[in-house]
């Protein structure tokens, strides 16, 4: 997507939802990923350029940040390398790299030349071929007014001798001088033809460079937008595959130094934003014998290494931190470039001793390497080790690296500094003595992991401190119990595939520490003890929801819940003003048709200990097709204390405005359904807000002979009940997720749920939600940016045949008139979409 559709997918957005501060659209930002001090002292500075050009490259008041410039520059951030360069006219470059990414943005207006590059080290220069290296690339480009222009990687070669330059987007105006024409070529399905730069282009000391131009890299003109615009999504560049050719070509001996990004041309006007990480398929490093100074010690390895020494893989990759950084003010930064003595000393059998520097990141790792042949699951393997380290801002944890599905398991100890990616927590696994707590999170991805690609899960176990651990010692000794821990986490969903690495692995962001490790012992069929076969699972439940199996528990204001599978929870309260609790099964993927062939069974089984003030009730949603309205179901089976309007739930205040503002049920009938009678109360009220905007009618149907057994046990069909509200529903209504909700005001004592089977019948037809364009079964104002934003992007052509939940004027297509009736309804101004056009 071009700046220009980023931009107006924002502008979408802030149209439809005026109540959320939106940063002006035309600022240029730091990444999101740093931030400096003192940030209101830094000086601003804003180019003297004409408005129109600040316009064109989205420069607003804010200036320029660390990682942009306009004037020729050379700098260095982290591991990544900056070149930009350009004479006359007009040009930005911004850097956007994080972790393994390379990554930047750039515009040029109307210069003699530009050059935007960055790069960064291959970690494995001499074995670049052995796991089969590759370029995932991801490129955005728009030529407003054609000039020469090329783009694609750059590889720098044999130590600074050559370059080989590939080509894969080019302008028709890009020529190449068939004199210099030396061989084709072809890798991943695309031809390409390698040329030599001519032997007196070839500066004293500089490097040799290779064009190797894709046949079909020619920007094509999209005439539906005016300009050149291509995109290169998901496009691969097989390092091998090139570097192959290259040496078979040339005859020349190729080693990989580094690899990068390159945007460089003459004249025109354009804009480009790249993404390029390196990925890889998994393979075995080749093994090397531990090597051993004339003094008879290990060797030490400064900086950077990746060797597999007698079997065991050990890595050191060292990052400069680059901060400070300074604002020169005049458009120009200076970051500071840190003495890297940092080191690793591999003693066999997986244990060394590593440093790293001030000012530099380290990670560092050891470990073994596998076929990813064979699953995690079908051994028993267990991780001892053993550390010391000088700060106890360092943490040493255990990572295990499957592929089919590529996850990273990460086991870490409470008191782990390694804790700083994105965690969703999912619940407890109890291994006798020992207790974990278990995150699904999002690994960040390294070039020196086994694939390198973003396409990964990740889980992390946290082993809660005990009362038998070892305190004080300067040794720490930890036992990790990996696939007693992994096969336990399945309970919580997670995926095991095909082992690949076991390795011990250090903090990369701490800095400045000594750390030795002591002990790496990888075991393979560990034996299991009797609690690792048999562990008690469970989630503590708060106000963010947890899912357990095919059920989402949530806790407002409890003082203890713990949910397990099948929906089985337990809650305690100590007489606190109010608690709301649930467990829930949701159906919001295919919204559920409720008749005579589908039907939605609810059994319950509850050991009731409150004293006073609650109530227990199943709780039912769902929405009419045809009015849009929304409905809940209140089917209370016990309530002591409480009234009815205790028992409904109050949209309002969490952003939402309601009309009436007070909950008022009031009495419309009684029926029978499942051998009991009901009261019912309606209430009825429209709601609004920044995200959503919707009418609710609320039934709250209470038993009239409850029980006051100290177990409470029944059964629910919802269509028996549905059934008596045939006249305030019409057909076209769908279930979309049903729940037991516990309710407390003052209550005090313990309830254990022991049964919860919530069972929808056969599956129902998957409805279809006229205006549900981002498919999260609601129709709001997130639809209508979705919904503009296909206009601008995928259906730029008037009257473009669509999926039906597109076409709320009911036409046959999707047009411009469908997202003015689709923001008409959101609004309120409209109550439903007309019918289909027969």
């Amino acid at each position: 997507m071009n700046l220009k559709r980023i931009l107006s997918a924002i502008t979408a957005v802030a149209m439809v939802i005026p109540c959320i501060g939106i940063t002006t659209a035309g600022a240029i930002s730091s990444s999101p990923t740093y931030e400096q001090e003192d940030e209101e002292s830094e000086p601003v500075y804003v180019p003297d350029f004409p408005q129109e050009i600040l316009d064109e490259f989205q420069i607003s008041w804010t200036g320029l940040t660390f990682n942009t410039r306009v004037d020729n520059s050379d700098f260095s951030f982290e591991d990544k390398n900056n070149h930009f360069e350009h004479d006359g006219g007009y040009a930005f470059y911004g850097d956007q790299s994080l972790f393994n990414e390379i990554s930047f943005w750039g515009n040029w207006h109307d210069c003699n030349s530009y050059t935007m590059y960055q790069s960064k080290a291959y970690p494995l220069p001499d074995n670049y071929d052995y796991n089969s290296p590759y370029l995932h690339v991801c490129a955005d480009i728009t030529i407003k007014e054609e000039g020469d222009a090329r783009f694609g990687p750059v590889f720098e070669l044999s130590g600074g001798k050559y370059e080989l330059f590939v080509i894969e987007k080019y302008s028709a105006s890009a020529s190449f001088p068939e004199e210099e024409f030396i061989g084709t070529y072809s890798s991943d399905g695309k031809e390409y033809r390698l040329y030599k730069e001519a032997d007196d282009a070839v500066e004293e000391n500089a490097a040799r460079r290779y064009y190797a131009v894709c046949s079909t890299g020619i920007i094509q003109e999209t005439e539906a937008i005016g300009e050149y615009d291509d995109r290169i999504k998901h496009s691969y560049v097989m390092i091998t595959d090139h570097l192959s050719e290259l040496k078979k070509i040339t005859g020349e001996d190729i080693t990989l130094d580094r690899y990068g990004m390159l945007a460089e041309g003459s004249k025109g006007i354009g804009n480009v934003f790249c993404g390029v990480s390196c990925c890889s398929k998994n393979a075995v490093l080749p093994e090397e014998k531990l090597s051993y100074d004339e003094d008879g010690q290990p060797v030490s390895y400064k900086r950077n290494m990746i060797k597999n020494l007698d079997g065991y893989r050990y890595s050191l990759q060292t990052i400069n931190n680059s901060f400070p950084v300074t604002n020169l003010g005049n458009g120009q930064f200076s970051t500071t470039e840190h003495e890297n003595n940092s080191y690793i000393i591999p003693r066999g059998n997986g244990t060394f001793s590593a440093e790293s520097s001030e000012g530099i990141f380290s990670y560092i790792s050891a470990g073994k390497e596998y076929d990813g042949t064979t699953p995690l699951l079908d051994s028993d393997y267990r991780l001892d080790y053993e550390y010391t380290s000088s700060s106890e801002d360092v943490n040493l944890d255990a990572v295990v690296w499957t592929t089919e599905p590529y996850t990273k398991f990460i086991f870490a100890e409470e008191d782990s500094k390694n804790l700083n990616d994105n965690y969703s927590y999912l619940g407890n696994i109890k291994l006798g003595n020992d207790n974990y707590k278990l995150y699904k999170t999002y690994p960040r991805a390294y070039d020196t992991d086994p694939l390198g690609t973003y396409e990964r899960d990740g889980y992390t176990f946290i082993h809660l401190k005990n009362d038998n651990e070892e305190q004080g010692s300067e040794i720490r000794k930890i036992s990790v119990p990996i696939s007693a821990l992994v096969r336990s986490a399945k309970y919580y969903g997670a995926e095991a595939g095909n082992l690949c690495r076991i390795s011990l692995e250090a903090d990369p962001s701490s800095i400045n520490y000594k750390l030795d490790v002591l002990k790496n012992e990888i075991t393979t069929d560990a034996p299991s003890t009797e609690q690792e076969k048999n562990p008690e699972m469970y989630s503590i439940v708060g106000s963010s929801p947890v899912s357990v199996g095919r059920y989402t528990f949530e806790a407002y204001n409890a003082d203890k819940m713990y949910a397990y599978e099948n929906g089985l929870f337990t809650l305690e309260m100590q007489e606190k003003n109010w608690a709301d609790c649930c467990s829930s099964v949701f159906s919001r993927q295919s919204p559920y048709i409720i008749d005579s062939s589908h039907d939605l069974n609810m059994e319950y089984k509850i050991k009731n200990g409150f004293d006073k003030d609650y109530a227990m009730m199943y709780l039912a949603s769902g929405y009419s097709e045809n009015s849009g309205h929304v409905s809940e179901f209140y089917i209370i089976e016990k309530n002591d204390g409480i009234s009815v309007e205790e028992c409904q739930i109050s949209y309002a205040g969490g952003g939402m405005s309601r009309l009436p503002v007070d909950l008022s049920p009031k009495y419309v009938m009684t029926y029978t359904a499942g051998g009991h009678e009901y009261d019912v109360y309606k209430d009825s009220a429209s709601y609004a807000g920044c995200f959503s905007s919707y009418y609710l009618d609320s039934y709250l149907c209470i038993r009239k002979d409850q029980s006051d057994d100290a177990v409470l046990e029944g059964s629910i069909n919802l269509g028996e009940h549905l059934s008596q509200f045939s006249d305030l529903l019409d057909s076209s209504f769908k279930t979309t997720d049903s729940t037991l909700r516990i309710t407390t005001k003052t209550a005090k004592g313990k309830v254990e749920v022991l049964k919860n089977d919530i069972e929808y019948g056969e599956t129902g037809t998957e409805a279809v939600i006229i205006g549900d364009f981002n498919t999260d079964s609601r129709i709001d104002s997130l639809d209508v940016a979705r919904a503009k934003k296909l206009l601008l992007e995928t259906f730029a052509d008037e009257k473009t045949e669509a999926p039906a939940y597109m076409d709320t004027n009911r036409n046959g297509t999707f047009e411009l008139a469908d997202v003015v009736l689709l923001q008409s309804f959101v609004l309120g101004k409209i109550k439903t979409f007309p019918p289909a056009v027969q």
